[in-house]
């Protein structure tokens, strides 16, 4: 049997919870292996694409770093005083340029050991 979105199965259990607990004297696993085969297996679940993901991450970090160079030109020209909202910005660009590096570290240690191991 093949179980294609585990939201489908989360939710299917937790229906089956809620009536055991209705009606004593139900088999929990008979009822959720029950559940478990009406599923459609023939509805497609979406592909994770890490491509775009990957794109997609890589803009929201360019985003956070235009943002901060921004907030900080507007604090040089004094179009702005708020400092704090400056400091927040620049921070969150600094964190998510840390986060997405330490992401292409792992990306990278990973490939370099698939690529170590003998087939």
């Amino acid at each position: 049997m093949q179980v294609k979105g585990l939201e489908q199965v989360l939710k299917a259990a937790n229906q089956i919870k809620s009536k055991t607990l209705e009606t004593p004297g139900t088999n929990f696993h008979d009822m959720l292996v029950e559940s478990i085969d009406k599923i459609d297996n023939n509805k497609e679940v979406p592909e994770l694409d890490i491509k775009s993901f990957l794109v997609d991450s890589i803009n929201n970090v360019n985003s956070a770093l235009q943002y901060a160079d921004d907030m900080n030109n507007k604090l040089i020209l004094g179009e702005t005083d708020n400092l704090h909202e400056v400091m927040i910005a620049t921070e969150k660009a600094e964190l998510t340029l840390n986060f997405a590096i330490e992401v292409k570290n792992k990306i990278s240690e990973a490939y370099k050991e698939i690529m170590r191991m003998q087939v």
